[in-house]
């Protein structure tokens, strides 16, 4: 299924022509944004094209800090 070193098996076969396949209908990386409650929310261009810029950047949000389990 996964093949081995001397040559790849069916799967990413199948997965790597599949992608290829679908090339421009795939969506852009920052159009989706997860709500954390196994949804998503959709971002409009400037939302994304925002959060793309910010990631580049290197700004990111502050994280809570975590309380020490006992």
């Amino acid at each position: 299924m996964t093949g081995n070193s001397q040559g790849p098996g069916i799967m990413p076969r199948c997965l790597d022509v599949l992608f290829k396949t679908i090339g421009e209908r795939q969506a852009k990386k920052y159009l989706f944004k997860p709500d954390r409650v196994n949804g998503f929310e959709m971002q409009d261009e400037e939302e994304a094209e925002l959060a793309a810029r910010n990631e580049q950047l290197g700004y990111m949000k502050p994280k809570t800090p975590k309380t020490p389990r006992r």
